[in-house]
Formats: structure tokens, sequence, C-alpha cells
């Protein structure tokens, strides 16, 4: 929490937890909609390119989630389809709205 002192009232340190999580938000928004530059994807392949991209940082499922979210409200990408993952299960692909 850089934006909290240790002596600050326990709201502002809630305040300054917000906003951490919403700056990191727009940060893996950005590197989910490079990732999704070229193709419709999968959260994991989202995640390996984003990965491959980012000079070897790893983001957690959750991370890319919450990041494919605020862009999917924004209206930047959508649901192109689903598709067979590699855990057998279905999942919907993502790609960039026109």
């Amino acid at each position: 929490m850089k934006h909290a002192r240790k002596t600050d009232p326990i709201e502002s340190k809630m305040a300054a937890k917000r906003i951490d999580a919403a700056n990191c938000d727009r940060a893996v928004a950005a590197l989910v909609l490079e990732a999704l530059r070229d193709d419709h994807m999968s959260d994991e392949m989202i995640a390996f390119n984003a990965w491959k991209t980012n000079s070897g940082f790893r983001l957690s499922a959750d991370r890319i989630r919450h990041g494919r979210l605020l862009l999917a409200r924004l209206g930047m990408i959508e649901v192109a389809g689903r598709k067979k993952l590699s855990s057998g299960a279905w999942g919907r692909t993502w790609r960039r709205t026109k």
C-alpha cells in the first residue's frame, strides 16, 4: 500500500488497497488487449501470450479474468465463441471488438 501510512486510519488503508487493485487491473487489461491483437483466444491462451510478450512475467488466472472483465465492461472485447480447454472443460474465447 504505497498510498497509506502506518498511522493512517483503517479506512485510508482500505482506500489505498482499492487504488492499488484498480491500477493493477488496468495494467493487466492492457496486457490482455495486447495478447488479443491477432486472434480470438481463451483465458489460458491470453495468459500464455501475455507471459510471452511481458518478459516472462506470469499472471494468475484471476488477474487475467479481472483484466478481461474490465475490457468487456468497456466494450473493447467480446465473446467470440467457445472451445475445449486443456482441462477438458468448455470455455469462452474472446476477441477485440471492431
